[in-house]
This record gives C-alpha cells, sequence and structure tokens, in this order.
C-alpha cells in the first residue's frame, strides 16, 4: 500500500490510496498453497477412476474447497480424457457462480480509536479492495479522526469518513476507484448523505425531487426523483434494467402514486463504467394534496462484471505470446513494443488478447466492457501508470478479443516495469431492492399553464 502525489489543485493536495501488488515475478509459494495444489492434483486423477463412486467423491471434495482452487483448475484442452473434461468444466462454472455471488456482496470495514485520513484510507483499501483517492487541503493531511466502526459495510464506512473529514463524491468517478473531494464550505452537508441507502455492495441516493405540473392532464401534476447509484470500485457494472412498475411511490398520508409508465420497459448501458448509475423515476400526484414527503421502494437488476483476476507480466522487452490464465479467462501477452519517444522518455504499446471458456449472450454483453478492464504499468516503487491513449481493438470473436494499450511519457527503463492487467471471470445480474422511507419534497407553487 502506497501513498503518493499525483497533481496538486490549487493549495490543495490529491492523494491516492491504492492497492499494489507484487513486483519483481511471483511471490514465493506458502506451505498452505503446496498443500493444498498436491490435493488438487490428487483428486483430479481421482476424476479419472473406473468407479463412478470415486469419480463423484473427488468432484465434491473439489467442489468444497471453494473458490480458492479456481487458479489451480487445469485448462480443460489440457485434460486427457472427455469425461474429466467436462467434470472440470462444471466444477470450474459452479466455483465461478459462487464466487462472483459472493464478490457482490458488500465488503466489510473495522476502524478504530484516531487516526489520519490517509490511515483511514489505506485500511478501507487493503480490507476492501476498493482504491480511493481525496483531495484534501494540506493542512489536514496530519489531522487526525475519531473512528468506531466494527464490522461496518463498505459504503456506510466511507459515508462516515465523509462526514469527519468533510469530504464529499466527486460528481465524475472514474471506473476503477472512488473519488472524494473536499467541501468548499466546512458548513455544508455532504452531497446525498441524509437520503441513502445501501444494497449489497452498492449505495443509492436521491438526487433531486420536484413536482411540477403535468402537461396535458389537470387533475394531476409530475413528481420525478433522481437516483443516484454506485458499485463499489472494484466491481464493474455493466448496465441497468427496470420497469416502470417496479418503482413504487406514496404519499405521507398514505396514498399510492401511479407510476407515470408503468408499462415502460428502461436499460440502460454504462459504457466505460466510470461515473454513478443514474435512475430517474417519475409518478402522477392527484393536483388536490399536498405533498411534503414521499416514500419509495423499488427493485433495480444490475448486470455486473464480477470476481475480477489480476494477471500480471514482466519482462516486458522479452515478452511475446506469454499466457496466463485464472479463472477460466486466459490473458495473453501478444508484443510489448518501447519506443524512445524524447531522449528522457519512452511510449509502450502493449497488444493483449482476453479469451473466455464460455462466450455466448454473456460474453456479448461483456464485450464493450472488456475495452475498459483495469490496464497499467507497474514500478518497483509501486507507482501506477494508466494509458495515456483510448484502448485500440484489433479483433473481435465470440469469446475473446485483441486489443492494444499505449502508455507515454515513461522514465523508466522497460525492464522496470510490470504489466497488471484486471478481468472480471463472469457476468452475474445483481437484484438490488430499496427503500427510501422519507424524501423531502420541497414546497413551492407549482405555476400552471391555462387550459
Amino acid at each position: 500500500m502506497r501513498y503518493r502525489a499525483v497533481s496538486s489543485v490549487g493549495n490543495s493536495l490529491i492523494l491516492t490510496a491504492s492497492l499494489v501488488g507484487w513486483v519483481g515475478g511471483a511471490p514465493p509459494e506458502s506451505d498452505d498453497r503446496r498443500e493444498l495444489r498436491a490435493t488438487v492434483v490428487q483428486l483430479l486423477e481421482r476424476l479419472d477412476s473406473n468407479t463412478r463412486q470415486q469419480r463423484v467423491a473427488a468432484q465434491q471434495q473439489l467442489l468444497e474447497l471453494g473458490p480458492r482452487v479456481l487458479p489451480l483448475l487445469p485448462a480443460t484442452e489440457s485434460l486427457r480424457t472427455a469425461g474429466v473434461r467436462e467434470s472440470v468444466r462444471r466444477i470450474r462454472l459452479r466455483l465461478e457462480r459462487i464466487k462472483a455471488a459472493r464478490s457482490v456482496e458488500s465488503s466489510v470495514v473495522t476502524l478504530s480509536g484516531r487516526q489520519t485520513l490517509a490511515a483511514a484510507a489505506r485500511q478501507i483499501a487493503e480490507q476492501t479492495g476498493n482504491s480511493i483517492e481525496y483531495e484534501i487541503a494540506p493542512d489536514a493531511v496530519e489531522r487526525q479522526f475519531a473512528f468506531d466502526l466494527r464490522e461496518q459495510k463498505f459504503w456506510p464506512a466511507v459515508d462516515a469518513l465523509n462526514r469527519q473529514a468533510s469530504l464529499r463524491y466527486a460528481e465524475q468517478q472514474p471506473a476503477d476507484r472512488l473519488i472524494l473531494e473536499h467541501l468548499a464550505d466546512s458548513r455544508q452537508t455532504p452531497q446525498d448523505q441524509v437520503a441513502a441507502v445501501y444494497s449489497q455492495a452498492f449505495r443509492l441516493s436521491v438526487r433531486s425531487a420536484q413536482r411540477r405540473q403535468l402537461f396535458g392532464d389537470a387533475d394531476h401534476d409530475l413528481l420525478r426523483v433522481r437516483l443516484s447509484v454506485l458499485a463499489e470500485p472494484r466491481l464493474r457494472p455493466l448496465f441497468v434494467k427496470y420497469a416502470g412498475d417496479d418503482l413504487k411511490a406514496r404519499a405521507a398520508m398514505g396514498t399510492r402514486l401511479e407510476p407515470l409508465s408503468p408499462q415502460a420497459r428502461q436499460e440502460l448501458p454504462l459504457g466505460s463504467g466510470g461515473g454513478p448509475i443514474l435512475i430517474q423515476a417519475d409518478f402522477k400526484v392527484p393536483a388536490a394534496i399536498d405533498l411534503t414527503m414521499v416514500e419509495l421502494r423499488g427493485l433495480l437488476s444490475v448486470q455486473t462484471a464480477a470476481a475480477a483476476e489480476s494477471f500480471e507480466f514482466s519482462d516486458l522487452p522479452d515478452s511475446t505470446n506469454v499466457s496466463r490464465r485464472n479463472g477460466g479467462v486466459t490473458v495473453v501477452l501478444r508484443t510489448a513494443e518501447f519506443q524512445q519517444q524524447r531522449t528522457d522518455s519512452r511510449q509502450a504499446r502493449l497488444r493483449v488478447s482476453i479469451s473466455y471458456d464460455t462466450g455466448g449472450p454473456a460474453f456479448e454483453s461483456h464485450r464493450n466492457w472488456v475495452l475498459h478492464n483495469r490496464a497499467v504499468l507497474q514500478t518497483s516503487d509501486g507507482s501506477l501508470i494508466r494509458p495515456t491513449l483510448p484502448t485500440t481493438t484489433l479483433l473481435q470473436t465470440d469469446g475473446a478479443v485483441l486489443v492494444e494499450y499505449t502508455f507515454e511519457q515513461l522514465a523508466a527503463k522497460p525492464e522496470d516495469y510490470v504489466f497488471v492487467y484486471s478481468a472480471p471471470t463472469l457476468i452475474v445480474n445483481v437484484p438490488l431492492e430499496f427503500e427510501f422511507p422519507r424524501i423531502p419534497i420541497p414546497s413551492h407553487a407549482i405555476e400552471r399553464t391555462p387550459p
């Protein structure tokens, strides 16, 4: 874990809290890891047993070992018999689903005692895998805050951090980290703090709630509620789906508000994945009632690229067609070309192919997202360098893509860099149930157009 100044903004300093992986080759294998590997090898041999009882028992034991054995399962094409290949394929698919289901649950944070913002952000990143960037005044760097969070979910923990340090969520959020910014006025209330609820690894908040005239209907007004949905940065939401009648509103006196378009079906693609998901809910309000508060509840479905795995490549100048495999995903570094840009810097162009064991519709919905998977160059001191040009797609097939990343202004030697690529292993639908019990509606006169 490292902190570094990445830029200056006025008299403020932007600090980064991010997880730093292993540099300089794979870490030594622990005794537990070697023992687990040996167990997996034995069970794989039993999958080829002559007796059905031994084959079924071996398959069950591999499943009971859980998702931690996924990196140890061999590629199906390397196995001798069709029966073993099919067994390993089924085992991998079930374990990936278990891992994906766990990955979309909320991360958990424990913070206690007095500590600086940097220390608190470092612990949150270490415990959850979510990178955090924040902009703070220089005199606040060493200021200490009191925390008492025990087994707290990620988003409530970050909300508590915001309240303590007078921070708020930046309007623009990148795809792989959370950016917090300092409030311009310490008397301000951090945005979205009052009306915020949590569902799995997502945070939902009310952006606005307004009542206005509904043209063409003299008996009703329009209530428009805008919601913001943020996923933990370690996740990759692809698109959100909901129907008009999936969102239900009720006035304070118990009157149910009818959706403006109950049969409408919404599917919002999220493109590069940066920033919150913005949801708009419209309801019809009887013109005669006085609406000061509303209850809103509903169900959203977020298709999410989950259970990300990391793939690391070192010795870049000598790397051609180097393959890494993890959890049913194969990443191949095809070429790594370094060219002198100036006397003191270089440009690197890396061509990478990503292939999934299973293509089809799930991969099709994920294909555009592949272009926005996390790809960085990492230096020996832990600094992370992101691509400077948009990702270039060179080839697309069912279940695979070939892309090119360009990094510029590289000051170190080519051999000093490690290429780190992160890819989700499965696409899952995450149902988000939520309820806002009291959303205040601003009271102001509605100017009505005469009929």
